[in-house]
């Protein structure tokens, strides 16, 4: 089992093509065979190949895997709301994949965000993703009533306003607020912007034919690659390599995102100018300026801008009808008010004075957990951060775990069932739990599947545990 577990853990395969003794055998044997150097045991069992079949591993990975996702609910379980975050992409056999994680805040004012696992899926319509997350949610027994946030891709699918899948989740949770995933909205307005300008366009349309030129080749690249050797010998520096320009993929770089905000109201007002044309481009710019305007993060802005004003001047001006409906029975209004007033003096003896003006949500959080007394004396202020916090901003979560999904599902191994994938997906995602595994206890629970089992490993330790545990019943 613990072979199975660092194999899977490492995402790597267990098994060979053909596994016969003549044959090469796969990972798990050969590793079982290394360890049997030392087991002088191990290796006549080896011999008997018995309880190393497909089946068995297949077996042992599903009771590792179940484990890994009863203790992510478990932790869901115990805060009150949660946010789903879900996207779909085609995986190397070119079947659909719908992955669903879940961001929730712990006591602590700590965000997670785990995954669950992946879904095949039949077709993309927004009614096939919307059944197969609640029919997740359903099976996870995780309450549709506690979700309070949802973030997707701009799709059309996902995000439609009467028919996308935010939109049908809405109508079984109107709290869910939707979010496009932030990152996402930013990538494709510094896009659309960009092109609107023709040096850059014509700039980055030309580094993406350089690239391609070099890279699509292997007689090029290698001429390339002997060049900059022939660099690196002789002037002792080392160039980086050449990175693809993506035109649909995160290609943004820090500097440039630093200037779309630090040039957001400009921006705003050259788009609303932009909007008075009668061209191309003012259609353009009304479809970038709806990407800064999603309905639902204006709700999300309004009670982040509750909090830090208060935080400033324990003021409630800004606590709105519309908050006030959307919190609903979430958080007691009337008691709200009041511990907003309290804030700025908690703030003020959490950091000795040392804050002269918050500016950022992480100083409330770091504030309220100074101490268990504040978050016990400010029940609902701090309800309400827990569910400001839930809110997801995008789904890079998604988004890593199909990279996770590529290098479980490679290209030797696209056969792999929609279970195991899903197994050794939260194995290796999930490395920590895994590391935490009670072998022992998952020994017990395969071997009391059935009496063979009970009766050929009689011996062990394990089953004199389980023996001794039913003795003790009786």
């Amino acid at each position: 089992m613990r072979a199975v577990r660092f194999l899977g853990k490492q995402r790597l395969p267990l098994r060979g093509h053909n596994e016969s003794a003549e044959a090469f055998q796969g990972n798990l044997y050969q590793l079982l065979l290394l360890r049997a150097e030392e087991c002088p045991g191990m290796k006549s069992w080896l011999e008997k190949r018995e309880y190393i079949s497909p089946t068995v591993v297949d077996e042992i990975l599903k009771s590792m895997g179940q484990m890994i996702l009863r203790g992510i609910l478990d932790d869901i379980k115990n805060v009150q709301w949660y946010a789903i975050i879900a996207d779909e992409a085609t995986d190397i056999s070119g079947t659909e994949q719908l992955s669903v994680s879940i961001r929730w805040v712990s006591k602590n004012n700590e965000v997670h965000e785990d995954i669950l696992g992946v879904k095949e899926l039949p077709d993309t319509k927004a009614a096939t993703i919307h059944h197969e997350m609640n029919d997740i949610l359903v099976r996870c027994t995780l309450p549709i009533t506690q979700c309070r946030g949802q973030a997707y891709d701009g799709a059309s699918n996902m995000s439609g306003i009467r028919n996308g899948a935010q939109e049908l989740f809405k109508k079984d949770e109107p709290r869910a607020l939707y979010v496009h995933c932030l990152a996402h909205s930013l990538n494709l307005c510094v896009q659309d912007v960009s092109k609107m300008c023709k040096l850059i366009r014509d700039t980055l349309s030309f580094i993406h034919d350089l690239v391609q030129l070099i890279k699509f080749s292997p007689i090029r690249l290698t001429f390339f690659e002997s060049l900059k050797s022939d660099v690196a010998l002789n002037t002792g520096q080392n160039l980086p390599s050449l990175r693809t320009l993506s035109l649909t993929r995160w290609t943004v770089r820090n500097t440039a995102i630093s200037s779309i905000l630090k040039n957001y109201k400009i921006l705003m007002a050259a788009l609303d100018k932009i909007q008075e044309g009668h061209d191309e481009y003012a259609a353009k710019a009304k479809e970038v300026k709806r990407r800064f305007d999603q309905p639902d993060i204006c709700m999300i802005r309004d009670i982040e801008n509750l909090l830090l004003k208060s935080a400033n001047e324990g003021t409630t001006d800004l606590l709105s009808k519309e908050i006030i409906k959307f919190l609903g029975v979430d958080v007691n209004i009337k008691r709200l008010k009041v511990q907003l007033a309290m804030l700025p003096d908690v703030i003020k003896t959490a950091f000795d004075g040392s804050v002269k003006k918050v500016t950022n949500i992480r100083t409330i959080t770091e504030a309220m957990t100074k101490s268990s007394l504040y978050q016990n004396m400010l029940s609902e202020l701090d309800r309400l951060l827990l569910l400001y916090l839930t809110f997801p901003v995008t789904t890079a979560t998604a988004e890593r775990s199909f990279s996770s999904l590529r290098r479980v599902k490679t290209y030797l191994r696209n056969t792999l069932s929609a279970c195991k994938l899903n197994n050794l997906l939260l194995m290796h995602v999930h490395q920590n739990r895994t590391d935490d595994l009670d072998l022992t206890k998952i020994a017990k629970a395969f071997i009391e599947l059935n009496s063979r089992r009970l009766k050929l490993l009689w011996h062990t330790k394990i089953v004199k545990v389980i023996i001794f545990d039913v003795y003790s019943v009786l």
